[in-house]
């Protein structure tokens, strides 16, 4: 990950990271080089590992989205595009597929480039998206294909729209609704105009009308229309109320209105519901006997039976508003039930329902189910703020400007290195908050990336906050929905700072490898060893597995340092040190404890002819002549093993019975050799 440099420190921010709600990744040459613990949740992995370098870009894209995500990681990679926000369908470990949104942008790894991004499950979104379209569809179907005739108007009675059936009904057409809109008056005779005030203020006063019978004029006939209307309050942009028309030449099959209303609230497609005064359901439409099934079916039944109590006391609290001051209400609430651990959202409108008599005898509800959305929502302002987070705390610095040169933000990193708040910055034009040199240098290339609408790199020495220091700056346009590069995005590189970053990157390494290896051989030391062996342990431990821990020393090596000097000593203990790990495998380690000894690490059944076959590799190696400055010398080793877990399952237990052993080897004086097969003969 990169060192953040804006106030946060490197392993504040990676925990950061690795504890964000969404997957971070950074892409190198068409692999993974780094994922959070949620991008591997997100992709139904078990850990980091089975997708860091293991893994292309197209193991976890579907197949119909792979070549369009690799161009886009190229566009960034080669800073052609330096940010990107895009969708597609991603693909899981088990081979399911899911919907995704990342948003990625130019950046380096180990000093080439990258491509560093977060990726978001957007499939509840897509879904909710989904479910919108799909109810808005149905709206439209039902204004434009009910067989009922419907009229939109507003505050002033002037009538908006009217669906296919009641521009039949009244001859209407495009040019009646042009301007204001038509006047009710226009399309009812006089007689019926105070029976419709009264109706038109009934509706907007109590949310609904009662239904009237009346007369309508065919606006091209002049012909009078017996029909049944009812209206409803409805809030949407302009349009305040709705009115439903039932031409009576063609319904004499019904017998009376009741029919006609309880049919279409029957059909309905959001759940509708009637509750007498003591809360119990009295009536359910198709839609909210189909959602009460959860429940158990909600005829018979209050608030108490099914939601927890602080829900069930709120909405009984509601209802008796509702009854006691007759008022039509909507609101969006969140209910707890007591089946479910989370709670629902919804959007319900209620008013109260009246007898003959005008008293009120129940309450009256409709209601939409808004979690999908809510959930959609709450994902995408998750989105945001990690987006956001991520362009307040990178380390490199970050203007974002208007085409016309009025400052529209920057990240923490730059409000630090100028000395100038955010709120100093934005909604100010460049030149007027910044040094002249600054700014110039900032704008130097603005035309050519306007004109070309690709990114620029190039280097120049800034001065902000009274320091000047060379930045390599990469200059982005940012396209609006049009298509138009409308803001200019700065990325500034202090040279410096990178340049010592490095240095102590490089200094920290090399620090880190000194204190795990042999200064003299460079063989793994006493600390790496101990490290190898427990990795080794546990390893064995995990599988069920073997292996042996081997103690070499040298014979005749203090002669050598004797006649010929510790130098010629330390020769040979490097002459060695290069020949003994060509002996092993890949998975075996050799290490140098002290003076002439080492500690050999192997894989695998002691039994084993492939075992069997390491050790004589060694004990050629070691007795092979070693030329040396003052002479060419042989030496010669003793050997002793022990074997996990048989002879120990610590690291100090194991170490000893191998000591031991090499020492019982070195007193027999025996040129003694494993065999293949014979693997105890080290004994």
């Amino acid at each position: 990950m990169h060192k953040v440099t804006s106030g946060m420190s490197e392993h504040m921010f990676r925990a950061l990271v690795e504890q964000s709600f969404v997957g971070v990744y950074i892409i190198q040459d068409d692999r993974f080089r780094y994922v959070n613990p949620q991008f591997v949740t997100i992709f139904g992995y078990a850990e980091p590992d089975e997708i860091i370098d293991r893994l292309p870009i197209s193991a976890l894209v579907s197949d119909q989205d792979t070549e369009m995500v690799r161009k886009k990681v190229l566009l960034r990679a080669s800073t052609q595009v330096m940010e990107m926000r895009h969708r597609f369908l991603a693909k899981r470990k088990d081979g399911s597929h899911f919907h995704v949104e990342v948003h990625g942008s130019h950046s380096t790894y180990n000093n080439e480039p990258a491509v560093i991004g977060v990726v978001i499950d957007i499939t509840a979104q897509i879904l909710a998206e989904e479910h919108i379209r799909e109810r808005d569809n149905k709206i439209r179907t039902l204004f434009s294909e009910s067989v009922v005739g419907i009229l939109s108007w507003d505050a002033q009675g002037y009538i908006r729209d009217a669906n296919p059936v009641c521009r039949e009904i009244l001859g209407l057409t495009n040019d009646d609704f042009a301007g204001r809109g038509l006047p009710w008056q226009a399309i009812t005779p006089l007689e019926y105009h105070e029976i419709c005030t009264e109706h038109i203020a009934q509706t907007m006063a109590r949310g609904r009308g009662t239904p009237i019978q009346k007369e309508y004029i065919n606006r091209v006939t002049g012909e009078h229309i017996p029909v049944l209307v009812n209206g409803v309050r409805y809030k949407d942009q302009d349009c305040v109320g709705i009115s439903f028309v039932l031409d009576l030449r063609k319904t004499q099959h019904i017998q009376n209105e009741r029919d006609l209303f309880a049919s279409m609230v029957e059909s309905a497609p959001a759940p509708m519901f009637v509750q007498d005064v003591q809360g119990r359901f009295v009536y359910l439409n198709k839609a909210g006997r189909a959602k009460g099934e959860r429940f158990g079916g909600l005829l018979g039944k209050t608030e108490f039976d099914y939601m927890t109590p602080e829900s069930a006391a709120r909405v009984a609290s509601d209802r008796e508003r509702i009854i006691k001051t007759g008022e039509v209400e909507q609101y969006e609430e969140e209910i707890w039930y007591q089946l479910f651990p989370d709670p629902f959202y919804f959007r319900t409108t209620k008013w109260p329902l009246n007898d003959a008599k005008g008293q009120a005898v129940g309450v009256v509800g409709v209601v939409i189910d808004l979690g999908v959305q809510k959930k959609a929502q709450v994902e995408l302002a998750r989105s945001t703020n990690l987006v956001n987070a991520v362009f307040e705390n990178m380390p490199d610095l970050i203007l974002l400007r208007e085409v016309g040169g009025q400052i529209v933000s920057c990240n923490n990193a730059f409000s630090k290195a100028s000395g100038l708040t955010v709120a100093d910055l934005t909604g100010k034009m460049a030149q007027d908050v910044l040094p002249k040199s600054t700014w110039e240098s900032l704008t130097h290339y603005d035309q050519h990336v306007l004109s070309t609408g690709t990114p620029h790199l190039y280097q120049c020495t800034i001065s902000l906050g009274k320091k000047n220091a060379p930045y390599l700056i990469t200059l982005v346009p940012i396209f609006d929905e049009r298509g138009q590069a409308s803001v200019l995005c700065s990325i500034m590189q202090n040279q410096e700072e990178i340049r010592q970053v490095q240095a102590e990157r490089e200094a920290r390494i090399l620090a880190e490898y000194q204190a795990m290896h042999d200064p003299l051989t460079g063989l793994p030391n006493r600390k790496l060893l101990f490290d190898r062996l427990e990795q080794y342990r546990l390893q064995a431990q995990r599988d069920g597995q073997s292996f042996v821990v081997c103690f070499l020393d040298l014979n005749r090596f203090k002669r050598v340092n004797d006649v010929y000097g510790h130098e010629a000593g330390d020769q040979l203990l490097k002459v060695l040190a290069e020949r003994m790990p060509q002996c092993l495998r890949s998975s075996d380690t050799i290490a140098r404890i002290g003076g002439d000894e080492f500690v050999v690490l192997l894989r695998g059944d002691p039994q084993s002819d492939e075992l069997v076959t390491v050790i004589n590799r060694l004990y050629d190696a070691v007795a092979e002549p070693i030329p040396l400055p003052q002479a060419t010398v042989t030496v010669s080793c003793s050997i002793g093993y022990a074997v996990y877990p048989r002879d120990g399952t610590t690291a100090t237990e194991l170490l000893s019975h191998a000591d031991k052993r090499m020492y019982e080897h070195k007193a027999s004086d025996e040129s003694v050799r494993a065999m293949p097969g014979n693997f105890d003969s080290l004994q």
